[in-house]
């Protein structure tokens, strides 16, 4: 999995990212918000952080979920200015 889930780019939290957060029992949901904001927002490696096999695999959908999320928007950026 990447470091870095964006770099340079708008950062797009969809409707279903936000309710997966929101769901997560209170100490996934702070450690993934956590996470998020050190890997998202401060560009630090994961590898930094400390996640349990679970969190990991949490993790792991929500990155999926925020590039799919960037890449649509992007795309759909990219036909509505040309």
């Amino acid at each position: 999995m990447e470091n870095k889930v964006l770099q340079q780019q708008p950062v797009i939290l969809s409707a279903n990212v936000i309710k997966m957060i929101r769901e997560l029992p209170e100490d996934e949901r702070q450690t993934i918000a956590r996470t998020f904001t050190n890997v998202v927002v401060l560009s630090q490696k994961l590898s930094e952080q400390s996640l349990t096999p679970l969190q990991s695999v949490i993790w792991a959908m929500i990155s999926s979920s925020l590039q799919c999320d960037n890449r649509r928007f992007m795309s759909r950026l990219g036909q509505c200015c040309c």
